[in-house]
């Protein structure tokens, strides 16, 4: 290793140049590579009646496609071609979902009717007072706790 070298390059930059795919460097915080896991508690807030979570919703494909937002992509198609110039490097939370190693998920009413209009989102999104189309928006609120391992130098602020 050069130490000079290992001195004037920020980790993340060591980190992202380890994990380059499809033209993007990744900076997972959770890896393997760091002896690193994580719990996740989400919070679901949703229009209508309180509760339901398994009758009214698919929530294991829901779960599922938040997991795979949260880690490395696992096929180029679910990439633009190119990173935006703000996208180098990328920080994702996880390397890979089975990282994870516990789930809570609690349900809640979202009782705002609309939300704040953001001008690089669709305004369609906006929650109307038909309670019909508003059925697969939902806010998420996600709590992640990562925890080591193995302990390790890198890792050695993760224990309590």
């Amino acid at each position: 290793m050069d130490y000079a070298n290992h001195k004037t390059v920020p980790e993340f930059q060591r980190i992202a140049d380890r994990n380059g795919k499809w033209g993007y460097r990744w900076v997972p915080l959770v890896s393997d590579e760091t002896f690193t896991h994580c719990s996740i508690d989400v919070l679901m807030l949703r229009p209508g009646k309180a509760g339901g979570l398994i009758v009214d919703t698919d929530i294991d494909n829901r779960l599922k496609t938040l997991f795979d937002a949260l880690q490395i992509p696992t096929s180029q198609s679910q990439l633009p071609k190119t990173p935006a110039s703000d996208e180098d490097p990328f920080f994702v939370l996880l390397e890979k979902d089975s990282l994870i190693s516990s789930v809570s998920v609690t349900t809640d009413r979202l009782l705002a009717r609309e939300r704040f209009i953001r001008k690089d989102v669709p305004d369609s999104l906006t929650l109307s007072l038909d309670q019909s189309a508003n059925r697969d928006h939902v806010v998420l609120i996600i709590s992640v706790a990562i925890h080591a391992t193995k302990t390790t130098l890198d890792n050695l602020h993760l224990i309590g």
